[in-house]
């Protein structure tokens, strides 16, 4: 019990401070940029997460889930990439287009598409060697790893708005130094137990399989996450989606929960059958304590935001609040997430997301108009209950069986 708790606060520590390197990075984007020039930055950025993410079609569970069915979580790791170079071509082309369209008025498009589409690949297996860490419980060094390309990332941003050089492609620069850290460093971590050979056990239709099915259940609560900038980017000028995603930014520290029990409850519940019976207990507590735990970051908001991005981005205090309390909500997805996928009630997983995910596209579409910022926090924070509420009767039908 004392490991698996050390194992769980040194996952949240390290969660923490991506999270803090995460604001820094926010901070030196805002400082060093207008809202316009800012929110292309943002959107670029945001596009190549999504990309990232979606590469290895769901691998990174897959590796996990047969963890019950193979010694060697890196072995997997290594046969699914193997597997998976036609997947994260076409995920690198349609990141190529995507900033393309984006900069299309931008002078230097080659160089930002060029800077965009070179981290798909190193990130797809820099994700695929963690999963295989994890799925090894090497929770030490997969806590390690996971802080280099924030960490580097970081430094280097610093550096440029230090030396007054921090631009959208200088920007872009830092980012795929600190993915490129991070590869190198997960490789030397991996490769002190031998050299990076498959795993010939792994049964990789099978993973394939899951895969596709787990990236489908949750491939919608990822972009939910990010609908409100990803639609405000196609909708609103530039320099709103630079505004709101300063309180995106902010709202972000209470998704620091979220994160780690995403990350932490699903091996859990995959090993102990017992533990997915307090799932929802866990959920409710978790929601109470995340929203007493940002009360004084909502009260502060505009405090902090005009005096640590700057005057500019004061308008990003209105959808802060709204934006925390679906942050809150988030944590209880998470946990209900995490016990679908332990039961292989993707299907559920895969509805409850999609629904709301085409909810809050439209709503955001269709409030933003109206209310602005404001009716884009909205329309997440209505998204968020209503995947919440969704799940919760869901699993509650399962468990009745």
């Amino acid at each position: 019990m004392s490991r698996r708790f050390a194992g769980a606060s040194a996952t949240l520590a390290v969660n923490v401070g991506n999270l803090l390197l995460g604001v820094v990075t926010g901070i030196v984007s805002a400082r060093g940029l207008e809202p316009h020039d800012r929110g292309l930055f943002v959107a670029i950025v945001l596009w190549v997460a999504t990309l990232s993410t979606v590469s290895l079609l769901g691998g990174q569970q897959a590796i996990i889930y047969f963890g019950r069915q193979s010694s060697s979580g890196v072995g997997r790791a290594v046969t699914l990439v193997r597997s998976s170079w036609v997947e994260i071509a076409l995920c690198s082309a349609a990141l190529a287009a995507i900033v393309l369209w984006l900069t299309s008025a931008h002078s230097s498009r080659a160089i930002l598409t060029l800077l965009a589409t070179a981290i798909i690949p190193i990130s797809a297996i820099v994700q695929a060697l963690l999963s295989g860490l994890l799925s090894d419980a090497r929770l030490s060094v997969w806590n390690a790893v996971r802080l280099v390309p924030a960490a580097t990332y970081a430094m280097a941003s610093l550096l440029l708005l230090s030396l007054e050089e921090f631009s959208i492609v200088t920007g872009l620069v830092a980012l795929t130094v600190g993915n490129a850290a991070a590869l190198v460093a997960v490789l030397v971590v991996v490769g002190q137990r031998g050299p990076l050979v498959p795993d010939d056990a792994t049964p990789v239709g099978e993973m394939k399989s899951y895969g596709r099915r787990s990236l489908m259940s949750s491939l919608p609560a990822m972009l939910r996450g990010r609908t409100d900038q990803l639609v405000l980017a196609a909708v609103a000028a530039p320099s709103v989606l630079g505004v709101y995603a300063v309180a995106a930014s902010v709202a972000a520290v209470a998704d620091v929960v979220s994160v780690t029990v995403g990350q932490l409850a699903f091996p859990r519940f995959v090993e102990d059958a017992r533990l997915r019976t307090k799932a929802r207990r866990l959920a409710t507590t978790a929601i109470a304590l995340t929203l007493i735990a940002i009360i004084p970051v909502a009260a502060g908001g505009d405090w902090l935001i005009r005096h640590v991005y700057g005057p500019a981005y004061v308008p990003a205090a209105d959808p802060l609040s709204i934006l925390l309390v679906a942050a809150a909500v988030k944590v209880g997805i998470a946990f209900l997430s995490a016990e679908s996928q332990a039961l292989d009630k993707l299907r559920l997983l895969g509805l409850a997301h999609s629904s709301t995910l085409i909810a809050t596209g439209m709503l955001v579409a269709t409030l933003v108009p109206v209310w602005g910022m404001t009716g884009a926090a909205s329309a997440v924070l209505i998204g968020q209950v209503a995947c919440l509420s969704v799940l919760w009767l869901g699993v509650r039908q399962v468990s009745a069986r």
